[in-house]
C-alpha cells in the first residue's frame, strides 16, 4: 500500500488532476491504480501522453477546451473517453474501504484525536459500574447533555430540550429494555414500539405535542417563539448508539451527504435508496450499504462516511491530534492536496486509508472544499 494515495486517486479522475492540478499530479494518480488496477493506470498514463506528449510538461492553454470537455463526460458519469468503467470505479472504492475496515479491526495504539476522546468520554457514561447514585432522569440527561456538547447536535440551543427529552426516553424502562427495544428496531424497522401513549405511558404534554407520542417523531424544547417544532433523531440515535455498544446507525449529517457518493460508485447496479424521507428509510439505506460493502458494523460504516465526510468539507480537526492538525496547510483541500506531503500519515496507517478514501470520493464527485 506504500505510496498508493497520493494526489489525485480517481480512476475517473487522472484526468480531474489533469485538469484542476496539472500534470504532475496525474502521475500520483496513475501511481493509485498501479497497485488496485494496472490496466486503468495504463490508460491513464496513455491519456496524458496523448494530451501533452508528455506527463512531465504542465497543462497549456489551447488545449483546456478539449479537456474541460473530457471532464464534462466524466462527471455526467460517461467514462468511455478514458475507456474506465464504472465497474473498475466500484474495485478500486471496494479496496480502499476494505483498507479502512482493516485497520479497525486490527487492535493498535490509541491515537488520541478528538474523536476517540469524545467517544470514550460519553462511553463511560454509559458503563453500568458508574451509575450508581443517580437517579433514573439525572442519568439520562446526563448523557444526553454529554452526548450533546461533544457530538454537537445542538439541543442546548432549544429551551428544555434536554429535560423533554430526557422524560420520554425514562418512560421506556431501565437501559436493558430500552436496548432491547433498539435491537428490535433494527430488525423489524417499526417505530410503534417508542410510541409511548400506546404503551400506556404518561408524558406530561399527553401526546399533543404536534399530535404524536412517538420518541423518533415528536418534538423536543421550544425556541425563542416559544414553539417546538424541531425534532430530536441525531440525538436520540446517538444515544441509542452508545446505550447498545455501538451497534445503532448515527442519523448524521455528514453520513447523509456520503452515502450517495459511496453508493454511486460502489452499488452501480442498484438505485440510490431513499434516505430523506423517514428515519426509517435512512437506517434501510444504512443497511444496505453496510452489508453491500461486505457486512460491515454500523460503526465502522459510520466512521468512514462521517471521517471522510470531514475530510471533504475541509474539517478534519476532529479526527487529528492538535498536533497534527497544526501541520494540516492552509487552504487545504483533500482534491488537490499530495498525501505524500501530509507527514502524519505516514506513521497512521489508518489515517493515511481514510485520507486516501476521502480523496478518491472527492475526485469522484468533483466536490471541493478548503479550510
Amino acid at each position: 500500500m506504500a505510496n498508493r494515495g497520493l494526489c489525485f486517486c480517481s480512476e475517473t479522475k487522472g484526468l480531474l488532476s489533469i485538469v484542476e492540478c496539472g500534470v504532475s499530479i496525474a502521475i500520483h494518480s496513475i501511481k493509485v491504480f498501479q497497485n488496485h488496477n494496472p490496466m486503468v493506470a495504463k490508460r491513464l498514463h496513455t491519456f496524458a501522453f496523448n494530451i501533452f506528449g508528455s506527463v512531465e510538461r504542465p497543462i497549456r492553454g489551447p488545449i483546456m477546451n478539449s479537456v474541460f470537455t473530457l471532464l464534462q463526460s466524466l462527471q455526467r458519469g460517461d467514462y468511455s473517453v478514458l475507456d474506465i468503467t464504472p465497474k473498475e470505479l466500484e474495485t478500486i472504492c471496494r479496496a480502499l474501504i476494505d483498507d479502512i475496515v482493516n485497520e479497525l479491526r486490527q487492535s493498535q495504539k490509541p491515537y488520541y484525536s478528538e474523536y476517540y476522546l469524545n467517544k470514550k468520554a460519553i462511553q463511560l457514561s454509559f458503563d453500568e459500574r458508574d451509575t450508581a447514585g443517580y437517579s433514573r432522569l439525572e442519568l439520562i440527561i446526563n448523557r444526553l447533555t454529554l452526548i450533546d456538547n461533544l457530538y454537537s447536535t445542538q439541543m442546548w440551543m432549544r429551551a428544555y430540550g434536554i429535560g423533554e427529552l430526557a422524560e420520554v426516553i425514562s418512560l421506556f424502562g431501565d437501559d436493558n429494555q430500552l436496548r432491547n427495544l433498539f435491537s428490535i428496531f433494527l430488525i423489524n424497522h417499526d417505530l410503534c414500539s417508542f410510541d409511548f401513549l400506546n404503551h400506556k405511558r404518561v408524558y406530561y404534554r399527553n401526546g399533543n405535542n404536534n399530535g404524536c407520542s412517538n420518541l423518533f417523531q415528536a418534538t423536543f424544547g421550544i425556541e425563542a417563539n416559544k414553539k417546538s417544532n424541531k425534532r430530536a433523531l441525531s440525538l436520540i440515535s446517538k444515544y441509542a448508539y452508545f446505550l447498545t455498544s455501538y451497534n445503532f446507525p448515527i442519523y448524521d449529517s455528514l453520513v447523509k451527504q456520503m452515502l450517495p457518493s459511496i453508493w454511486t460508485i460502489c452499488c452501480t447496479n442498484e438505485p440510490i435508496p431513499p434516505i430523506k424521507e423517514s428515519f426509517v428509510d435512512y437506517v434501510s439505506a444504512i443497511d444496505k450499504l453496510r452489508l453491500n460493502l461486505g457486512d460491515l458494523s454500523y460503526d465502522e460504516l459510520d466512521y468512514i462516511l462521517w471521517s471522510i465526510g470531514k475530510i471533504i468539507t475541509g474539517s478534519p480537526s476532529l479526527l487529528l491530534s492538535m498536533e497534527d492538525y497544526l501541520s494540516v496547510p492552509r487552504g487545504f483541500d483533500i482534491k488537490n492536496v499530495n498525501l505524500l506531503t501530509l507527514k502524519f500519515l505516514k506513521n497512521n496507517k489508518l489515517l493515511q486509508s481514510v485520507f486516501e478514501l476521502a480523496q478518491f470520493v472527492s475526485a469522484c464527485s468533483g466536490s471541493t472544499n478548503s479550510v
